[in-house]
């Protein structure tokens, strides 16, 4: 599991991102991992509509899952099985006035463990 504090950055240091959709948050997992979903842990300032991406290099990305129409609390997206360095979060839209913040980022390896 992965503390969140920052986006539009590559360090974990702000609580929220700024007020506006189109933030993102960029993790380095450090090395190379296999996994096959994400979980997130929302505050309050959830995203309602975003992407996440998938790099082993953190230059090329590919779009793994979405979500749409989110509710905030506790996000599960599933993708099909890979090789993950990076991790993206790209927001779409906010679902509340504030920015975007996660307690947590949880990587799924392939049968289910963290």
């Amino acid at each position: 599991e992965i503390s969140v504090r920052d986006w539009s950055s590559d360090v974990c240091s702000s609580d929220l991102s700024e007020f506006s959709d189109n933030e993102w948050l960029k993790i380095d997992l450090r090395s190379p991992r296999d996994l096959v979903g994400v979980r997130l842990y929302w505050e309050i300032a959830y995203g309602k509509d975003y992407d996440l991406l998938t790099s082993t290099d953190g230059e090329t990305w590919t779009n793994a899952a979405q979500m749409r129409d989110g509710d905030g609390d506790v996000d599960e997206l599933a993708f099909s099985p890979r090789s993950v360095r990076y991790l993206k979060i790209q927001g779409v839209k906010r679902g509340a006035e504030w920015g975007y913040s996660l307690w947590e980022v949880e990587p799924l390896s392939p049968g289910g463990s963290p």
